[in-house]
């Protein structure tokens, strides 16, 4: 009897979204980030597996990402970093992880560079979207001026982008490449579409 042949096959990581935000809950405006973080996925070979909406609440976020992070590879959090009050996320995640939140020096630099050039004063609540948890590795945003960061919590790495679409996108590709250095380059997924 021939011996069986062992076919080897990478296993697809398990990736979620998380998207923050109250006027996501109201319907104000729609989860747009998600959609095109599944899109890039598809378009690369990954499939992204769900998809969760989330208020900005500090204890929402915690418990949330918590829970997620038991099942999944990757998850990618958009939402909750910027100079407002309802921007939670960095305390949510600083806490969770404990330890302290710090200013991400080069996003500070390119934030007082452009409030000068505007006229504008700077104050405590427009350096707040320049800080990231400590221990945690940031991602510029070269659109904007809140820093992206990732983490990996258990077995699962989650990179936190802010809400606004057109930084989401441009920090995006950044995580895109790191997902694929992680876990290999994936078989290109075909998909067709009839009109009858």
């Amino acid at each position: 009897m021939k011996p069986r042949k062992e076919i080897s096959c990478r296993k697809s990581p398990t990736i979620e979204t998380i998207a923050i935000g109250d006027e996501l809950l109201i319907g104000r405006i729609a989860d747009t980030n998600s959609r095109f973080i599944a899109e890039e996925l598809f378009r690369v070979g990954y499939r992204l597996s769900r998809k969760t909406v989330i208020a900005d609440d500090i204890a929402t976020i915690q418990a949330t990402l918590s829970e997620r992070v038991r099942w999944a590879d990757v998850v990618v959090i958009s939402g909750g970093l910027g100079p407002t009050s309802d921007d939670k996320t960095v305390d949510a995640i600083a806490k969770l992880l404990q330890t302290t939140v710090i200013t991400h020096l080069p996003s500070k630099t390119q934030l007082l560079k452009a409030m000068a050039l505007r006229g504008r004063t700077v104050n405590q609540h427009t350096l707040k979207q320049v800080t990231f948890p400590k221990g945690t590795d940031p991602i510029m945003n070269c659109v904007g001026f809140a820093p992206g960061f990732s983490v990996q919590i258990g077995k699962s790495w989650c990179f936190f982008l802010p809400g606004v679409p057109a930084e989401m996108k441009a920090m995006f590709v950044t995580v895109l490449a790191q997902i694929e250095q992680l876990f290999g380059g994936s078989e290109k997924i075909l998909s067709r579409t009839w009109k009858c």
